[in-house]
Formats: structure tokens, C-alpha cells, sequence
């Protein structure tokens, strides 16, 4: 959808006083290190639920900033719900890959270890991974309480609720510093756009080739883990100039032209995400980017990609939730695939080996 600007303080202060008020009034206990072994004092890293009830929150030590030594403490009440928790490998890639760390890719065998509990010594299980990182899981009385950590073994593995859970949230919610993607370059803005008249690249497709390299780098991201990708500088700025550009091209009132640009990058998201050649072949995926944005325009709509682009309005158009509905929609993406699929091969054979991306 056509992307709002950032986050006013008011509106980060709504959000804290929304989930501070769901999480004191849910009786999910709120598991942390105990104190006698904190590296540093807790905070509230998140927390999720289901049907408006809180069913997961998790504390964590240190700032996502500093990947030197963290630790995550995740309790979860799964029953009644339809979810069910992800693997240790999981959950610690996860986490590993939020703190801008490279994703383990080797992992020993899972040992028996004891949670230290106020009510007593609870078995759980340990997994360690390469690069002093380590997950460890146990469950008792229906809650189950997931540790994840780098560079921090202590004595033994002790855990308790906190004592004054009350004071601990609302003291979160009051304290916490803006919600914001702590430790994340911000990548410089795409250049040569410019407003319409202006000399410079299109702003719709300056739009396009910003959201498609973001696309492909959170890909890898999520894949090998690492620096977290940069966010662009003026990112909203460079949306309202692509809807200005299409108004102006089209004689669309500004909804419309809001509308039509964001289903211009969606469909060339979606067309990177299911075509090997968009991804592999940089003159087809320019030449397929050239022709989205004359359609998308209105410019021309004989394209030679023409079937494609019937295809995806068809994509988007909206559907009753019915099995009918479901078919036609399969039906559309087939469509949509085939097309783009026969264009790749007609233009593959006119323009040859071409360049690879």
C-alpha cells in the first residue's frame, strides 16, 4: 500500500500505552534472568497475541545495537491458540539475524540443561551454535520459556517473574527510547529523480529500482543475516513524487495516481520474486521494468508485454472469499505467469545472451 510517513512522538507514545496496558492486563507471567545472574538491567523487547490476548512477550538485555553479548528471554503461552513455537535453530537465526550478526550455519546436537525456577529446577534442552551462541528451552505448568544468547555462560541457567511486574511495565512504556530500528545505516537517497519538469531520472521508476534493490538486500539479509539493509533517506518524499509524475502523465486526481504507482512496484516485486530471468537477466528486467511503466502510465497499452499487465488487473481485482473466488485468482496468476514467461522467451530470442544482472 502507498507508505505513511514516520511515526510522530504522539503516535509512539499511543503504541507503548496500548501494549502496556495489554500486557497489564494479561496474566501471562513475564519470565527474565534472575537477578543474582543479569549482565545489565532488562528492558521489554516485544510481545504478540492472538485474538487481542497477549500470548508472548519477550525481555532482553543489552541494545540491539551491540552485538557483543545479548540476551533474549521469550515466555509464551501457546494453548488455545493455533501456533505453536519455531525450532531453537529458528528462534536463534531469528535473533542472531536482528542484531546484525551472520546467521549460524552450524549447530550441535541439543543437550539436556535445568532451568532454575523460584518454584524449583525445571528440565529443558540446549542447542549451541557456531560464534559463541547458544538457545535453550524449557516448558512448565503450560508456559514455555525460550533463552537465546551470545557471549553470555553463566553459572547456570536461573529464571524468575518479576516482582514488581506492574512498575517494570509501566516503566517501560514511559522510558523506552523512540521505536526505531536501533543500529541502522540509512542508505543515501536514489539519485538523479527529480520533480516533473526537472531534468533527471523518472521518479516512478527511480521508485521501482530503489524498492527492488531494498527487496533483493532484505532477501539476503533474511538468508545469510549480517548488517541489517540500510533504509533509504526520503524514501516517502520519492513515493509522492512517483504519484505527482503519474498524475501529471495521466490526469489522475491523486488517489488514483497513489493507487496505480503502488501497483506498478508491487507487480514488479512480484514478477522478482517468481521470474529467474528478472532476477538474473538486467536487460529483460530493464526492458520489463520500460514497459510496466508505459502501461502503467497509460503512455501506450499495446505493449508487447500486454498480456502480462491485463493479467495482473485481473490479480487485482477484488474477489469474493468463496472457493470460486479462489479458483479465479489461481486462474489469474496463472495467467500472469504464462504471459510474463512467453514475453521472456520472445525477447530472450530477439535480443540474445544478453547481460546477466
Amino acid at each position: 500500500m502507498y507508505p505513511q510517513g514516520p511515526l510522530d512522538d504522539a503516535a509512539v507514545k499511543r503504541a507503548r500505552n496500548n501494549y502496556n496496558s495489554a500486557l497489564q492486563a494479561s496474566d501471562l507471567p513475564i519470565f527474565a534472568v534472575s537477578e543474582d545472574f543479569q549482565p545489565c538491567f532488562p528492558r521489554l523487547m516485544g510481545w504478540g497475541g492472538v485474538n487481542a490476548a497477549v500470548n508472548t512477550a519477550t525481555v532482553a538485555y543489552d541494545s540491539l545495537a551491540n552485538s557483543e553479548m545479548w540476551i533474549a528471554v521469550t515466555t509464551a503461552r501457546w494453548a488455545g491458540t493455533a501456533t505453536r513455537s519455531a525450532s531453537l535453530e529458528t528462534v536463534l537465526a531469528e535473533q542472531a539475524r536482528q542484531r546484525g550478526m551472520l546467521i549460524p550455519t552450524t549447530f550441535s546436537g541439543s543437550e539436556e540443561i535445568d532451568f532454575f525456577l523460584e518454584s524449583g529446577p525445571v528440565q529443558g534442552y540446549r542447542i549451541n551454535a557456531s560464534g559463541d551462541l547458544w538457545a535453550a528451552r524449557c516448558e512448565t505448568g503450560g508456559i514455555e520459556i525460550t533463552i537465546v544468547s551470545h557471549g553470555w555462560r553463566p553459572e547456570r541457567v536461573a529464571v524468575n517473574t518479576f516482582a514488581d511486574r506492574g512498575s517494570f511495565l509501566t516503566r517501560q512504556a514511559q522510558d523506552l527510547p523512540p521505536l526505531e530500528r536501533q543500529g541502522v545505516p540509512v542508505a543515501e537517497p536514489p539519485t538523479g529523480w527529480a520533480e516533473p519538469g526537472c531534468p533527471g531520472q523518472d521518479p516512478i521508476r527511480a521508485l521501482v529500482e530503489v524498492t527492488l534493490s531494498a527487496s533483493e538486500a532484505t532477501v539476503t539479509w533474511m538468508e545469510v543475516g549480517g548488517a541489517p539493509p540500510p533504509q533509504v533517506a526520503d524514501l516517502t518524499a520519492l513515493w509522492q513524487a512517483a504519484a505527482r509524475r503519474h498524475m501529471a502523465l495521466t490526469g489522475h486526481d491523486e488517489s488514483d495516481s497513489k493507487r496505480a504507482v503502488t501497483s506498478i512496484v508491487n507487480h514488479m516485486l512480484n514478477l522478482r520474486a517468481s521470474a529467474a530471468w528478472f532476477r538474473n537477466r538486467a536487460d529483460l528486467r530493464r526492458r520489463a521494468i520500460s514497459e510496466t511503466l508505459i502501461f502503467g502510465t497509460e503512455l501506450r497499452a499495446d505493449v508487447p508485454s500486454h498480456r502480462a499487465h491485463r493479467a495482473w488487473q485481473k490479480i487485482e481485482e477484488p474477489l469474493s472469499i468463496t472457493p470460486e473466488g479462489a479458483v479465479a485468482l489461481a486462474a489469474a496468476k496463472n495467467s500472469w505467469r504464462k504471459a510474463w514467461a512467453a514475453w521472456a522467451a520472445a525477447s530472450e530470442s530477439a535480443l540474445g545472451p544478453g547481460e546477466n544482472a
